[in-house]
């Protein structure tokens, strides 16, 4: 198949016969996703789940879990009403953001008022079921082949990625949230640009382009590109960016 381009969605939407697995702890977020694909009537099971974005019934199967580096255990996600700000990883403070470049922009000024740490935002700790990817990859799958992985995960990305140490061979290409270098992670244990770029590499993939604010298409960086490449500028928020990854050997 061709470069998927833009979000896990569009994806599908150009590629018939893509069966899709996915996950949100967030409760309000997955009934949301049911209540589009249930439309006007009342599923029994999930193969026939007609996913939100998507024109027309497709296979796939949405899970209210969080994907972790444990299995069959229970997790504190840190919740916002903000979904963008929940996380498994509590966010830095709202001065710390401030002061760490993501007050410069329209969305990062949201984020730097501490929508993942502040009780204005409704702040709450859930406790929530978690699986490894390995798991998913090497007993939900069977070890199958997947053609394209989408994880936002708002700081916890490399612990997705390391919950997979055998079975992350399996996917062909992902597409991730980079931190800018200019400005601070958003939790204090997350890795800069550079540190998660070298992590990647060494699991065996590496940058293929990074995806407009959009969704519907690539810059047009050239493949292997590190993070100084990347136009942070374009995005609202300046401080993070989509980058699609791509197993070395493809």
């Amino acid at each position: 198949k061709s470069t998927p381009v833009g979000k896990t969605f569009k994806y599908i939407q150009e590629n018939p016969g893509t069966y899709y697995i996915g996950f949100d702890p967030l409760l309000e977020k997955y009934a949301h996703h049911l209540s589009v694909g249930i439309r006007n009537e009342v599923q029994k099971d999930y193969s026939t789940l007609v996913l939100p974005g998507v024109n027309g019934r497709k296979w796939g199967m949405m899970f209210p879990m969080a994907v972790a580096d444990n299995s069959n255990k229970m997790a504190e996600f840190h919740v916002s009403w903000i979904d963008g700000c929940s996380s498994l990883n509590k966010q830095r403070t709202a001065k710390e953001l401030a002061e760490g470049g993501w007050k410069d922009s329209e969305v990062g000024r949201l984020v730097s008022r501490g929508c993942g740490t502040s009780d204005k935002f409704g702040l709450q700790l859930r406790r929530v079921p978690t699986v490894t990817l390995e798991e998913v990859l090497g007993v939900w799958l069977a070890n199958r082949e997947v053609e394209f992985m989408h994880i936002d995960a708002q700081g916890a990305e490399m612990q997705i990625l390391r919950s997979a140490p055998t079975k992350l061979k399996n996917v062909r290409r992902f597409l991730l949230e980079l931190p800018a270098p200019n400005c601070a992670t958003l939790t204090k244990d997350a890795p800069t640009c550079d540190e998660m770029l070298a992590e990647i590499r060494g699991m065996g993939f590496e940058t293929e382009d990074a995806v407009r604010e959009d969704g519907k298409s690539t810059v047009g960086l050239t493949r292997g590109f590190n993070c100084s490449s990347v136009p942070w500028g374009q995005w609202l928020s300046k401080c993070e960016h989509d980058i699609q990854f791509v197993r070395s050997d493809l």
